[in-house]
């Protein structure tokens, strides 16, 4: 029997994460200044330009992990983590900043301030400290989809069907298209990085005489207001993943008031039968 494979795609589920570093190519180590400064980040949606707007207080060069998290706070989304690497060459280091699963600025990282009285004050030769988007934040793929099912010019197509429906829900969603009969279903996790992003595929087995043969291929709808996928690209994908084979299936009525019967196909006739 045909077998065709719907797949609800995305990309991995993953955190965005802004890092920040700190360098330095002399002979000396980075420092603070005499009063303790090194240098203010800026979140996004904030200004380097006097008055500083969702500005951090004076960082230092070597700032744990857990002071800056706390210096950042109320500035990054709640949940947000960070990690510290380092000391590297010249006593710099490097930080994470790990937003949760869903938040994103939109592109946008954290900035330095580099002119006025919040300028980097790092010293050491060629101090310098700057902030990069190093992994952009997804959206888990959410939503629904429809199939449309066309054999010999007739169209149907299903009700809105859920992202994550189950192997029963996508059964029962075709079966109640006229022209599809009893399909079987299995499904397996597209998520192979077990990151929660949802992405799922389901194995449909047409199993029924009526829809023998290779047929045509599903069509899925996931653009439209009453069917709309979301997440970071997510997707539908449908492919034949085995083409359907049929062969003559040959019908004999017999009268209900025959003693007996014999077949006869292609001029060899067969033995009598009660």
């Amino acid at each position: 029997p045909e077998i065709q494979t719907i797949s609800a795609k995305s990309e991995d589920y993953v955190n965005e994460i802004h890092t920040c570093k700190t360098y330095g190519d002399g002979t000396d180590d980075l420092r603070d200044d005499e009063f303790g400064r090194g240098f203010i980040l800026v979140a996004p949606g904030g200004s380097t330009n006097y008055p500083l707007k969702r500005a951090t207080r004076w960082l230092r060069h070597n700032e744990t992990a857990g002071t800056m998290h706390e210096a950042l706070h109320g500035l990054m989304p709640d949940g947000f983590e960070v990690s510290r690497r380092g000391p590297f060459a010249r006593e710099s280091y490097e930080w994470d900043i790990i937003l949760p699963k869903s938040a994103t600025f939109g592109g946008q990282t954290l900035r330095v301030v580099e002119n006025g009285g919040g300028r980097v004050r790092l010293e050491g030769t060629n101090a310098s400290v700057n902030c990069t988007l190093s992994q952009t934040g997804t959206q888990k793929i959410n939503g629904h989809f429809k199939l449309t099912f066309n054999q010999n010019g007739f169209e149907e197509s299903t009700s809105p069907i859920r992202h994550n429906s189950t192997n029963e829900e996508i059964e029962a969603a075709l079966e109640s298209l006229e022209m599809i009969h009893d399909v079987i279903v299995n499904s397996n996790s597209l998520d192979t990085n077990n990151t929660g992003s949802g992405a799922y595929q389901w194995h449909v087995t047409f199993n029924s005489l009526r829809n023998a043969g290779n047929l045509p291929l599903l069509k899925t709808d996931f653009a439209s207001p009453d069917a709309k996928l979301s997440g970071t690209g997510s997707r539908i994908e449908i492919i034949e993943t085995r083409m359907g084979v049929s062969m003559d299936v040959l019908k004999f009525t017999i009268p209900w008031n025959s003693d007996d019967f014999s077949i006869s196909l292609n001029g060899i006739e067969g033995q009598v039968l009660p």
